[in-house]
């Protein structure tokens, strides 16, 4: 699972060009507590003011999925 995670670190890498790369962290979840809480501070959510919230989006799916028109 290391080297895995390792591979798809170093491919976004790659991916990013110009002058400064992403600082990118990868936490367990049951990893240390304070780095965990130190990432959950800085993690942001897009707002698209025409898209539903993650919430609203799970709340349509599974109102379709009880109602059978899924």
């Amino acid at each position: 699972l290391n080297f895995r995670v390792a591979r798809i670190m170093r491919r976004l890498s790659d991916l990013c060009h110009g002058l400064w790369r992403p600082v990118t962290f990868v936490a367990k979840e049951d990893g240390e507590p304070v780095i965990r809480l130190m990432l959950a501070q800085r993690l942001i959510e897009d707002m698209d003011t025409s898209a539903p919230s993650y919430q609203q989006f799970l709340g349509q799916l599974r109102d379709k999925v009880n109602r059978g028109s899924f």
